[in-house]
């Protein structure tokens, strides 16, 4: 599971218009092995951490505000949803592994030699044979 911390600051509530402006940062996480989108997993505003709010519904006035933020951060139409979002996709870029641009061979190249003359530099000749190449030279007249 990848995951990232987006700290937030200014983020407006709709419910409150520009009279409350909130500080503090969210976990992102990706959505169940997507890494296109992601989860606002927990929020902390100041030294606390907000309690995540049920499926079923807000209940508590922490779980509202989480829920609340939270909406905020997936909505890139705001400031802030979009910083998260960018955030998020910088975050998810440069953990991802490369792709390769070439699929890798099942098993190494290999060469085939048929048909090549091994022995056609006389040094080389000589030196395979068993003999000298220095003997050799001698009586060549090297």
């Amino acid at each position: 599971m990848m995951e990232t911390k987006y700290f937030f600051e200014e983020l407006q509530l709709p419910e409150f218009g520009e009279g409350a402006l909130f500080y503090g940062e969210a976990v992102l996480v990706d959505n169940r092995g997507e890494t296109d989108t992601f989860i606002v997993q927990d929020i902390k505003l100041g030294g606390n951490w907000l309690p995540r709010a049920p499926y079923d519904g807000a209940r508590t006035i922490g779980q509202q505000m989480f829920k609340a933020i939270s909406d905020v951060l997936y909505d890139d139409k705001t400031v802030n949803g979009r910083h998260a979002a960018l955030e998020w996709a910088d975050f998810v870029e440069g953990n991802t592994p490369a792709v390769p641009m070439f699929k890798p061979r099942a098993k190494p190249l290999g060469l085939d030699c048929r048909g090549i003359t091994y022995m056609s530099n006389p040094i080389i000749r000589l030196a395979s044979s068993g003999s000298s190449a220095s003997g050799q030279r001698r009586r060549r007249g090297w």
